[in-house]
């Protein structure tokens, strides 16, 4: 991908939000050089996600990390169970989602924050 070349990149995030504003600087260059970014956020980061100038999708299934209010990550069983329940426990959904949105939108590139196992399937 060239400066200005007009690439289309599909930008893949979780919910957690750190994972997701990792993603800002990435986003703001790729649109500043001329690139077409498709965001799929959570829906919290929506509005987040446009003020960068991405185009917002919506988020892939069941890929939301949520952790019960007010509480942080206690144990290993609990981190586990994030992962199953959160990032992985959905992979053909997800998969089937970002096969469909990189064929509909003719994406040349996908990135993805660190948690979004399925991008390495597609």
């Amino acid at each position: 991908m060239t400066s200005g070349d007009g690439s289309t990149v599909l930008v893949v995030t979780t919910g957690i939000p750190a994972h997701t504003l990792n993603a800002t600087l990435p986003v703001r260059g790729l649109v500043a050089r001329g690139a077409r970014v498709l965001w799929c956020p959570a829906p919290p980061y929506a509005q987040h996600a446009a003020r960068q100038g991405a185009t917002v999708l919506e988020p892939v299934p069941r890929s939301q990390v949520r952790l019960p209010a007010g509480s942080a990550c206690r144990g290993l069983g609990q981190v586990r169970a994030l992962y199953r329940d959160g990032l992985t426990g959905a992979f053909g959904e997800q998969a089937d989602h970002l096969l469909r949105l990189a064929r509909d939108h003719r994406v040349d590139v996908l990135l993805s924050d660190s948690l979004m196992f399925v991008a390495l399937r597609v």
